[in-house]
């Protein structure tokens, strides 16, 4: 059920001029991209985002056939090969057993999550690009290259890095393209003029805190909350089984192709870009590896910020596609194997079923959503629409345990394995809906547009529902955005030890969740003696949210059945 993603609706908003920005928020500002300029009367309209969801989630399918179909030349051949590698298909594999065995192509691509956003419109191009330069045409694939950073530079680079990896190994075995390769120079070069460019000529003028002190610190952070998404050592030990598999996959992919074009293999594009993702995969680890244990501060700091270890090897996805639809067509025309047509139009017509009954399935959901107005306020009331619909719990807060037995000094060795039980007085008063409700309420009819609240850094969805508000600190969303830079990780590391006495090292890992849970134990020690600490560093924050039975010694403002909101007084 497509809603528009909380990153892309709070950056449309910063696009748009209706957040308040200060040094915690305007680090999104630099996730702006042009892309925003057409795309943002969508990101911020509910039933246009889901409308369009849709239709693009069927055009892509059928531009993925049509491009693999030309590569094959066999229709039977694409079409399986589309099916059988299909996020449909993944996910039935992944329901059953529990991991992925093919290249996941969400994470560098979204295609498979079912909603629009910018990484999308890279999956339209990146393997657009690679057909184009399996043609041997250097002026279009490097066009599409060069479009990759107007729509996601993180992404970019990736593909800018693959395609010069490429060129260079095509040069080293003499079928090299000079022209290709200058420019691809020549786009590297004009790329970090953009991004620097970007950086420097940022409305906001960050300020620099020395909470840390190098990205060697950084990363025994951030590792242990944001591993998942960039580092390689986790995935090839915390997720080392579906790592496994995707790279048998991917090397059984290069091995069939090698063994039907025995003399060429070597020199096929899909091959080629098949191969690269893989082999910088496992470099990266070795990098990683040496990195940390010599910290070295400059590699850290381009694994934190790439993410490899979340989306490199989805990059082999597309190129993989289209040399299975290749070795299918070989086997269909050399063994003359026949599929009838009745067989394959009734799969394709029961596809297509299942596709529009769960479209039609939430179509009073649509309805809701038609009746949410476009605007700042849109996200929040289509989130609480869709979790009423659903009859989900409050969106807003994580799932708490109880932590009587622990003390205060083993809570970051907390795990799964400590077999926690749900604190089941939080939830039943905080699982509701309605608190999320309250929450947004309480901060509206009672603070001006514009005023810094401390909130609970465990709630979700803060900053993109209250964004006329000033939120200092949100672990969800600033958790990510430390990714981005080491001086967004300076600035809201501090903002996080300010509020809970602690960073991330003494938090359970991520992976645990349990690290909300802890985040909780140490908001609720924070009194009045601290908050007026934390508005005379910062001096936009004079109120302060708290849970109904937390608190403080200072002036309440309003409070209802689940929060206080109080004003510090320096």
């Amino acid at each position: 059920m497509p809603l528009i993603q909380e990153t892309h609706f709070f950056i449309t908003q910063i696009f748009l001029g209706n957040v308040f920005l200060d040094d915690a928020s305007a680090f999104y500002s630099l996730l702006i991209t042009p892309f925003y300029n057409f795309f943002y009367p969508i990101f911020q309209n509910p039933s246009f985002y889901y409308i369009f969801s849709i239709l693009f989630e069927f055009f892509f399918i059928f531009y993925l056939f049509f491009l693999v179909s030309l590569i094959s030349k066999n229709y039977l051949a694409s079409f399986i090969a589309v099916i059988i590698l299909s996020p449909l298909a993944s996910a039935t594999i992944y329901n059953i057993f529990g991991l992925y065995i093919f290249p996941n192509p969400a994470p560098a691509f979204e295609w498979g999550n079912g909603t629009l956003s910018t990484r999308y419109f890279l999956g339209l191009i990146f393997p657009l690009q690679i057909y184009f330069i399996s043609k041997n045409e250097s002026f279009f694939s490097s066009l599409l290259l060069a479009c990759s950073i107007l729509i996601h530079p993180n992404s970019f680079v990736f593909i800018l890095g693959i395609s010069i990896f490429c060129e260079t190994y095509l040069f080293a075995i003499g079928n090299g393209n000079k022209k290709r390769l200058g420019l691809y120079l020549l786009i590297l070069i004009g790329s970090l003029i953009f991004l620097l460019d970007k950086f420097y000529s940022s409305d906001y003028d960050f300020s620099e805190s020395y909470l840390i002190s190098d990205n060697v610190e950084r990363y025994i952070n951030l590792v242990r909350d944001e591993a998942d998404d960039f580092s390689i050592i986790f995935q090839l030990t915390q997720n080392f089984l579906q790592t496994g598999f995707i790279t048998i996959f991917i090397i059984f992919t290069l091995f069939i192709f090698s063994r039907i074009y025995k003399q060429k293999y070597h020199q096929n594009i899909f091959f080629i870009f098949t191969a690269i993702p893989l082999i910088l995969f496992y470099l990266g680890f070795v990098v990683e590896m040496i990195s940390y244990k010599l910290e070295i501060d400059f590699l850290l700091n381009l694994i934190i910020g790439l993410q490899p270890g979340h989306k490199l090897l989805s990059f082999s996805f597309f190129p993989a596609m289209f040399i299975w639809s290749k070795c299918l067509a070989y086997f269909f025309e050399n063994y003359n194997l026949k599929i009838k047509p009745i067989i394959l139009l009734s799969f394709s017509v029961l596809l297509f079923s299942i596709s529009v009954k769960g479209a039609l399935k939430s179509y009073d959901f649509l309805n809701g959503l038609s009746t949410i107005e476009s605007g700042k306020f849109s996200y929040g009331d289509a989130l609480i629409l869709r979790s009423k619909y659903l009859n989900e719990r409050n969106p807003s807060s994580p799932v708490i345990y109880d932590l009587g037995q622990f003390e205060e000094k083993d809570l970051k060795n907390l795990s799964l394995s400590n077999n926690l039980n749900i604190n089941q007085t939080y939830e039943n008063k905080y699982g509701k809906v309605l608190a999320f409700e309250s929450l947004i309420s309480l901060i509206r009819n009672n603070l001006v547009a514009g005023s810094g609240v401390i909130v609970p850094p465990y709630l979700f969805h803060l900053r993109d529902t209250l964004i006329d508000y000033k939120i200092f600190f949100q672990e969800h969303h600033d958790g990510n955005i430390m990714m981005g830079s080491f001086l967004a990780t300076q600035g809201l590391l501090k903002r996080m030890q300010a509020v809970l006495g602690v960073t991330y090292t003494s938090l359970p890992l991520q992976t645990s969740k349990l690290n909300y849970t802890a985040m909780r134990y140490f908001y609720r020690k924070l009194d009045s003696n601290k908050a007026k600490l934390i508005a005379s560093e910062f001096n936009d924050y004079n109120f302060i949210l708290t849970e109904k039975n937390h608190n403080i010694d200072a002036k309440i403002i309003a409070s209802n059945e689940f929060y206080n909101l109080y004003e510090i007084t320096r």
